[in-house]
């Protein structure tokens, strides 16, 4: 008799957009600099690392026991879907799920359907350690 899959613990990352980017990649070089000598979009690239090294402590904190995606917010076709999903998967109570679908700001980190950090503000310290907090309180 085989077990139920259990539900696997998800965040979803929705990440600065690349504005001032090309297509994959992020503009730099001499055509990132403004007439001062500072680099265009500095707050942005910042945030945008931030959300990478954020990715980089859970991907090596829990591994293949989390699955975390990194989602671009100009890909509203994926991502509502997926909230909805995740929303209804685990059972978020409506006003949260309201909450997560139209309240979040980019950037955002959204943990098993619920919104758990977003704007432009977000200390990755906190949210790294939120996470873990919800991840021990999962059932076995």
């Amino acid at each position: 008799m085989t077990q139920p899959m259990e539900k696997q613990f998800k965040v979803i990352i929705i990440r600065e957009d690349e504005e001032g980017g090309q297509c994959c990649a992020a503009l730099e070089g001499e055509y990132a600099m403004e007439l001062e000598g500072k680099p265009l979009f500095e707050e942005r690239r910042v945030i945008m690392e931030n959300m990478g090294v954020l990715f980089s402590l859970l991907e090596k904190e829990f591994g293949p026991h989390i699955q975390i995606d990194m989602v671009d917010p100009r890909n509203q076709a994926y991502l509502i879907p997926r909230l909805i999903r995740d929303i209804r998967e685990y059972r978020v109570p409506w006003l949260r799920g309201f909450k997560t679908i139209f309240g979040y700001r980019i950037p955002s980190i959204i943990c098993n359907g619920e919104l758990i950090a977003s704007g432009k503000h977000i200390v990755i310290a906190d949210v790294f350690e939120k996470i873990k907090e919800l991840k021990e309180k999962e059932p076995a």
